[in-house]
């Protein structure tokens, strides 16, 4: 827990917050003993793309950076000014960008360079996954292991309901967020033959007075007709791991409006370290080395 309100105040840097939202979300942290899985997951997912890459005869160093957490941007561009690296392609951990989720980290990436004395080093970044084949199917198939025991009737009587992180509507209209989620959210509902769907946004923590994407998915699930639905499902799209925000946020707040308006809340886990999304990293990694002629 003792790392916590740094990482917020780090998280929160430059944003108008209120005081009671920040206190609100130590206290989430509080439940899971100030412990996220993101680290851990981000970890698997590098050495699962490292060995992805070397079984491709393609076997360079894979490094993990956090923006808000160790090891940082700047450590991980001095080990790569120490061990002699003068080119990188950047994976951004991100189902679908904006200013927040993308730009900002190429911003803060480019500063780190610079700050540890690395401007040499040449870093391209791949690119946007949202609708990637690979990682649709890596999320489908993480849907499938929470339908595994329904029938028919009982796939009939679900709600099926995507999430994502709400972000101003300004921003989302500047970068198509919200596009990226609706069309990749389809292309699944598509796939998988959904009878109900729908979207909805979590984890609101901006300025209360201005306007950020809605509806909230428990707005979305209070509307649900109980006569008509039995269960709904929580599809994180909008998040590549169970973080703190998909625990808390769907875990615990959703499944608490589900159970007030007489659903059962099940939930479908992020892609993680799924095989197929790192072969979906692997593949794009791949096709900036071979495409870019700063690789040539």
């Amino acid at each position: 827990m003792a790392e916590v309100r740094p990482f917020l105040q780090s998280v929160l840097e430059g944003t108008r917050i209120p005081q009671s939202r920040i206190d609100e979300v130590l206290c989430h942290y509080e439940i899971f003993n100030g412990v996220s899985p993101y680290n851990k997951v981000t970890d698997r997912q590098k050495e699962a793309l490292q060995s992805w890459l070397e079984k491709k005869d393609t076997p360079v160093p894979v490094y993990a950076a956090f923006r808000h957490a160790s090891p940082a941007f700047r450590e991980v561009f001095e080990d790569l000014k120490k061990n002699g690296v003068e080119r990188a392609v950047g994976f951004v951990l991100s189902s679908f960008r904006c200013a927040a989720s993308f730009e900002k980290y190429v911003k803060k990436l480019e500063e780190a360079k610079v700050a540890a004395g690395a401007s040499s080093v040449v870093i391209e970044f791949t690119e946007n996954l949202f609708k990637q084949p690979l990682f649709l199917e890596a999320q489908t198939e993480k849907i499938r292991l929470v339908l595994n025991n329904f029938s028919k009737e009982e796939f009939g009587r679900t709600f099926f309901l995507f999430s994502a992180h709400s972000i101003p509507v300004a921003m989302s209209d500047e970068s198509r967020y919200s596009d990226q989620f609706a069309e990749a959210s389809a292309l699944i509902a598509k796939d998988m033959d959904f009878l109900h769907w729908g979207l909805g946004y979590q984890s609101r923590s901006g300025n209360p007075n201005e306007p950020w994407l809605s509806p909230d998915v428990k707005e979305m699930i209070a509307r649900l007709d109980r006569t008509q639905f039995r269960n709904v499902v929580l599809i994180p799209i909008g998040f590549l791991c169970d973080n703190m925000e998909v625990l808390y946020d769907l875990d615990v707040e959703a499944k608490k409006a589900a159970e007030a308006a007489g659903l059962k809340y099940l939930r479908a886990a992020a892609v993680a370290d799924h095989p197929k999304f790192i072969e979906m990293m692997g593949n794009l990694v791949l096709q900036k080395i071979q495409t870019s002629p700063v690789w040539k």
